[in-house]
């Protein structure tokens, strides 16, 4: 056995209390099953991705060839894009707001143009 001292925040020391519960409240034995599972996911992910390494490689030589062919967007253009469209979609609306109030209070004026 090795003993160490761990600082945690709140929301993960109630978290590791409440799993030490399924433990008779021995927090030793609830943090080396959580550590053990940790392992074993991975070790799961990397049996998956040696298992389908070849389609994962296509997958990204495909998506890569396609960026390279100007085909798809980066996700930073794609942010960018719809900002844009959202800031030109909320000045349109304030501008046509605007307009509307402007025509509104007056009328006569904006008939006679």
């Amino acid at each position: 056995m090795v003993a160490r001292r761990i600082e945690l925040d709140e929301e993960s020391d109630q978290i590791l209390v409440r799993l030490a519960q399924d433990y008779k409240g021995d927090l030793g034995k609830a943090l080396g099953d959580l550590l053990h599972a940790h392992e074993a996911v991975e070790s799961f992910i990397d049996a998956c991705e040696n298992f389908h390494a070849d389609v994962l490689v296509a997958q990204r030589e495909r998506a890569e060839r396609g960026f390279a062919e100007g085909r798809f967007t980066s996700w930073e253009d794609t942010v960018i894009l719809l900002l844009a469209d959202i800031c030109s979609t909320t000045a349109f609306r304030v501008l046509k707001s605007s307009f509307c109030d402007y025509s509104r209070s007056n009328a006569s004026r904006v008939t006679a143009l």
